[in-house]
This record gives C-alpha cells, structure tokens and sequence, in this order.
C-alpha cells in the first residue's frame, strides 16, 4: 500500500510516496521537496503572514496533485513541531487541511524525537533503542529513551546561527562558542537525565547533514575516492583529533584545499568537528557513530505506523540470483569446514552468506557494476568496514583474482586482506563446481595437506583442474577433486 506524507516543515514542504518494506523500513517512490524557508520567517516576526501561508497552501496542493500520479492510497498530514511558535499556527494547519484532503497534524516534538531514535535504530541495524545526537542546521538535540520514556534536551544552536555568528569557526570566539553550545546542552534537564544511559569509553549515535559530510570527509581519508558509504561510520576520537589539526594548521583558505574535505562543507565540517570533540570529551566518549537517519526518516515511520513493535533489522532481503542457487550451501558448508583452521569468525561467516544472497548475473562486468552499487547505496546493518568487504567477494567471485585493481582491498588492513582471499577462494570454488557438477551433490572433508572434495561419478568427467589453480592460491591449500561412485551424502 501506497503512502503519501505531506510534511510542512521548518525548511521545506515536502511529499513522500513510500511503501513499507521488510525490516521495519520503507521504500521511495517518489518524493517532492520545496524550500520556503518558514523557521526563519517565524524567528524574525513571530508568524508567517498571510502571503506566506498562502504560498504553502498552493505548495501543499501541487504537491498533493503530482504525488497522486504515482497511485497513492492513503494520505497523511502533518506540520513540524518546530512552527509551534506561530501566532497564526492556527490558520496554517486550516488552510493546509482544506487542500490537503486531510487532516493536517502538528507533530509532538516527543513524538518525533522517538521517531528519530527508532530511525537511527533501524538504519543502523541495532536490535536496541540508544539516544541519538541530532547536529541539524537550526539546533542541537540529543533524546533517549529511559523505560519507555523519551527524554530530549536542545538548544538553537546549530550550524547556521553559530556561522552567521562565527564565520571562522577556528577562532578564539568560534571555539568558544562550540563550547557554550555543547555545556548548554549538557545542562538541559532531559540530557542530564540521559547521560546515565551513555556507556563511558563507547561512541555516541549522530546524524544530522553536516556530521554526515563529516564521516565523509573521514572515509575519503581512510579509502580514497572510492569511499563506501558513510551509514554505521565511526569517527573515532582520535580521528576527531586528526582532523581538527588539519584544519587548523591549513588555515581558512588552505582549508578549502584538502583533498578529503568537500569545499563547499569545510567551514560546515570543522565546527561539526570542534562541536563532536568538546561533547564526547565531556562524556567520556569515543567518537560516534554516524546514521543518516533524519527526522524525515521519522515522520515516515510515523505515518506508515512502523514505530512500535519488534522488527527484524536485517534488510538483506534479496532473493538469491539464479547463478548462486545451486551452491550457496555448498559454499557454507565449505566455510564451516575450513573455519577453525583459517581462524575465521561469525562476522566472516556472515559476510559470505551475504555475498550469496545477492542477485547472481552472468554479465561479463555485472560484478564489478554491482560492488560498486553496494559502495554507493550501502546496506543497513553494515558498517562502511564490513561493507568494504561484501563488495570486495562480489567484485572477485568471478573475473580477475584479489589485486590493485579495485582499490578499497588494497586499503582493507592485510589481515582482513587474508579473510577475503580465503572467502572469495570458497565462492568461485562454488561457482566453478555447480557450474558442471551441481555444488549441492559435493562432500567436503579436511586432510592434512589440503581440502577433498568428493564428486558424483558421473559428472567426474566434465572437471578439469585449470581453473583450481587461482583458488588454491586464495585458499592457501590444495584442493583435490575425487570420485564417489555411489553418490554422496551429507
């Protein structure tokens, strides 16, 4: 069923055409966005004025018009907590009613700060609730959850007023804005109340758009141009401190050289660093880990009512490609023989089991295409580490072998270089094997030397050993191939 949220913002109008997906998460269909600018307005006279409203009636009903293009089936409402202040609220919701069919809600800023918390959640894969930090453009917010409870503390002091004030953020007086900002949040009642609930030593849970092109920024230093993306990163405090000498030691104009930093965000990046680092100083944090869950993400659970209720975090849900069917057991089977002697993990069982799972194609370049889609796009559940090393086994289970010609392995440090060699051994020895002998009829046993694998008699004939070469160099093992005559069991 189609969803259609109509969002009038303290930014931006915005209509979303989403249906729910498994995991708890939802999928775009389309979605429309408007910038009017209505938190300023209201900051500098107190409400929208009557030409303003106008203006976002006849947004909302555009919107509404071109979003059921798209086959919607039901439509909801709603107007940001952050217009509350309005004199003229009232007339808003009104107008915004009558032509959007609907009846236009004015959010409960507890409501969305829960809704935020379960987003974060959900984008990261974590199977329990955690108090997110929220570094906006307006405002700085942190809320939690204490026995079912949401607490929240905020203060107007986000990214754009701390700017306008400060151009320079590296100053004297920047820097010692940064810090007001950061000990005006720590003494917020609901903050005071959430701090218990921060593990001394762990990361913090951050989003926002500027600490996202923060963990961009640090992901290009650590994989280069090809950086994966940024969902689950953690900017370490010492990366944290890295950075903010980098930036100081550039200077204001040298600052918008660095090659990791983006031009356009670098004055945006290095206060959301001074802001990161004085905060997680303070709390006895190591850095945080970064979503990209907003709190648009968390007026679409609302209104898909995906808020409540246990969800499985596990978005994988593809189904598997027809040029894996056949040996995807084989090739876990396989993995779980040889674990203990390559020293090999859960996670790694893991990250084959997921590599399997994906769509298979037999285009010569699909799976090149297809590492690259999962750098770009990522997957929930997976940090940008973890993520690295999926596209790593989808890029060499066929084609060349693991090299410099996919340049996030070589960046992978060498002993999980070695852990993706031996998986990706264990892929295209299932791929190579279900292609002449059906992956699934094969036995595997250990030797001392090396890996046995046993065949059907009557497919023996159609393998030949030129293609074990490269696989028993990933393995780190000879493999050999023997005849079961009376077929085999498991």
């Amino acid at each position: 069923m189609r969803t259609l949220l109509l969002h009038v913002g303290d930014d931006a109008v915005r209509a979303i055409v989403v249906e729910a997906v498994p995991g708890g998460w939802f999928e775009v269909v389309a979605q429309h966005r408007v910038v009017l600018g209505l938190g300023r307005a209201i900051r500098r006279d107190g409400q929208l004025g009557e030409g303003r409203r106008e203006l976002v009636e006849e947004t909302v009903r555009r919107l509404r018009e071109a979003a059921f293009r798209r086959g919607v089936d039901r439509t909801v409402a709603t107007v940001t907590p952050a217009l509350a202040g309005a004199a003229d609220l009232e007339a808003l919701l009104e107008g915004c009613t009558e032509v959007a069919g609907v009846e236009v809600v004015l959010r409960d800023p507890g409501e969305q700060a829960f809704g935020l918390i379960v987003a974060a959640a959900r984008a990261l894969g974590r199977q329990a609730l955690c108090p997110v930090l929220e570094l906006s453009d307006s405002q700085l917010r942190w809320c939690g959850t204490i026995d079912g409870q949401t607490f929240e503390g905020n203060v107007a002091g986000g990214i754009d007023p701390l700017l306008t004030e400060h151009p320079d953020p590296l100053t004297a007086a920047g820097r010692a804005a940064a810090a007001r900002t950061v000990a005006e949040l720590l003494r917020c009642p609901g903050v005071v109340a959430l701090l218990p609930e921060v593990p001394e030593g762990r990361p913090l849970v951050a989003c926002g758009p500027a600490v996202v092109s923060l963990a961009e920024t640090v992901l290009t230093r650590r994989w280069g141009g090809q950086r994966p993306h940024v969902e689950g990163t953690h900017v370490t405090g010492e990366d944290l401190r890295q950075l903010q000498h980098a930036v100081a030691d550039a200077g204001p104009g040298g600052r918008l050289l660095l090659p990791e930093v983006d031009p356009a965000e670098g004055d945006r990046v290095t206060l959301a660093v001074l802001i990161l680092h004085e905060l997680t100083d303070r709390v006895g944090a190591d850095g945080v880990v970064v979503t990209t869950a907003d709190r648009h993400d968390a007026e679409v659970l609302a209104a898909l009512e995906l808020l409540s209720g246990a969800a499985p975090l596990d978005a994988l849900s593809l189904a598997a490609g027809p040029s894996l069917v056949g040996c995807d057991a084989f090739a876990v089977r396989l993995f779980d023989a040889l674990r203990d002697r390559f020293g090999l993990s859960d996670v790694d069982r893991d990250l084959l089991a997921r590599s399997l799972s994906l769509p298979g194609s037999n285009l010569p370049s699909a799976h090149r295409r297809q590492a690259r889609e999962l750098l770009e796009q990522g997957v929930r559940g997976l940090d940008p580490d973890r993520l690295v090393e999926l596209a790593c086994l989808v890029r060499f289970r066929r084609g060349r072998l693991p090299g410099t010609h996919f340049s996030p392995y070589v960046r992978l440090p060498r002993i999980r270089r070695r852990v993706v060699e031996r998986l990706v051994g264990m892929l295209r020895l299932a791929v190579a094997l279900d292609a002449v002998v059906e992956a699934d009829a094969c036995a595997v046993a250990l030797v001392d030397d090396g890996v046995v694998i046993t065949v059907p008699e009557d497919r023996a004939s159609s393998l030949s050993r030129h293609w074990l070469g490269g696989i028993e160099r990933l393995l780190g093992s000879p493999v050999l191939l023997v005849q079961s005559p009376a077929g085999v069991t498991h």
